[in-house]
C-alpha cells in the first residue's frame, strides 16, 4: 500500500494555514499474506519518494501529493502529483521509475511534467488495456467531470479528455469544478466496460459520498481492440 503523508502550513512560519505541506510517499506492507491481507495489519517499510536533493524545478511546497505505480514490461513507473501554494501554481502530474516495486524511485530527468493538464490534474489511477496500451483517469477541471489519457507505451502520455460521469436523473453531486472529485479505483470488466469508484460532494449537503459508474467506449469496438482515440461515454449505476 502506498500512501501520501504531510505536515500542516505553519501560519507563523509565513506558510499556507489549513494546507499540506512537504508530502511524503510512504509504502506499508500487509503482515497477512494473500488475499486475507488486504485489510492488513500494514508496516511501515520505507519512504519512496519526498521533497530531496532531486525535486524537480516544477515541484512546490505540498511535496508530494499522489503516487500510483504500475509496470511496463520489466520497469516500473509511478505518477506523481506536487502543487506549489505561495505564489499559488497548478497541479501538475510527473514520472518516476524503478527496477521493482519498493524501489529504489527516481524521478525521470526527462518529460516532467507530463503534458496531461494546464491546471490540474490529482491522483492519477492506471491500468493496462486489452490493446496492450495505458489507460489513466484523474481527478480533475469541470463540472462533474474527470480527466483520462491513453498511452501508447505507458510513459509518453497525451493531454487529458474530459468526461462527464453524472448526467440527468443521476446528477447527485454538486456542479463545481472540484464537487465530483478523485478516482479510487478503475476496475476491466469482461463486457469491455470499466467501473470506476469515485468520490463527490453532494449537491444536497456538505458531504462527501462515495459513487460508482460504468465507462465504456462510445462506439462498440471488436474486442480486444480498444483504438487509443476512440470517444467515450459514462452512465451512473447506483446512487451514493
Amino acid at each position: 500500500m502506498f500512501y501520501v503523508a504531510y505536515r500542516g502550513g505553519n501560519e507563523i512560519a509565513g506558510e499556507k494555514p489549513l494546507s499540506d505541506y512537504e508530502g511524503k510517499i510512504w509504502r506499508a506492507k500487509s503482515q497477512t499474506k494473500g488475499r486475507d491481507g488486504l485489510g492488513g495489519p500494514f508496516e511501515d517499510v520505507g519512504i519512496v519518494l519526498c521533497p530531496d536533493q532531486n525535486s524537480q524545478s516544477w515541484e512546490g511546497q505540498q511535496g508530494t501529493d499522489s503516487f500510483f505505480p504500475y509496470q511496463v514490461g520489466d520497469r516500473w513507473y509511478g505518477i506523481y502529483g506536487s502543487h506549489n501554494h505561495i505564489p499559488r501554481g497548478p497541479w501538475p502530474v510527473g514520472l518516476t521509475t524503478a527496477p521493482a516495486l519498493h524501489g529504489p524511485w527516481q524521478r525521470l530527468p526527462q518529460g516532467n511534467p507530463l503534458p496531461l493538464v494546464k491546471e490540474f490534474a490529482e491522483n492519477p489511477v492506471v491500468i493496462r488495456l486489452a490493446d496492450g496500451c495505458w489507460l489513466a483517469v484523474f481527478d480533475s477541471m469541470g463540472n462533474r467531470e474527470v480527466g483520462y489519457s491513453i498511452s501508447n507505451d505507458g510513459t509518453n502520455w497525451p493531454p487529458e479528455t474530459r468526461i462527464k460521469v453524472q448526467s440527468g436523473d443521476n446528477e447527485w453531486a454538486g456542479s463545481g469544478d472540484h464537487d465530483l472529485r478523485t478516482p479510487l479505483g478503475l476496475i476491466a470488466e469482461p463486457d469491455g466496460t470499466f467501473t470506476m469508484i469515485y468520490t463527490a460532494r453532494m449537491s444536497s449537503q456538505r458531504f462527501w459520498a462515495v459513487g460508482k459508474c460504468t465507462l465504456g467506449w462510445d462506439t462498440p469496438q471488436p474486442k480486444p481492440v480498444i483504438p487509443p482515440d476512440a470517444a467515450r461515454k459514462s452512465k451512473a449505476t447506483d446512487t451514493p
